[in-house]
């Protein structure tokens, strides 16, 4: 899960795949608030699911809770259709 960086805002970001197959990019830094959560799978990279509000906000104390990029991203509308294509 080694870093990489949004093209638009430099900001550092990490790539998941989500339990649909899709792509996503995940702000580095774990964020309290965030509605996704990561599993490590066997070959070592992670599967994201991504929680409803209501679900997040029961999840268990001291989840490491992450935000997919295009919640902050300035420019995540022209990226959001290309997921997966190195935003």
């Amino acid at each position: 899960m080694g870093p990489a960086t949004c093209k638009s805002c430099r900001q550092l970001i990490f790539w998941v795949r989500t339990s649909g197959g899709k792509n996503m990019p995940i702000n580095f830094q774990p964020d309290p608030k965030g509605n996704v959560t990561l599993a490590r799978q066997a070959d070592g990279s992670y599967l994201a699911t991504v929680h409803g509000e209501y679900n997040a906000a029961t999840l268990p104390a001291g989840t490491t809770r992450y935000t997919s990029h295009f919640a902050n991203c300035a420019n995540a509308r022209r990226w959001r259709r290309r997921a997966g294509n190195g935003a």
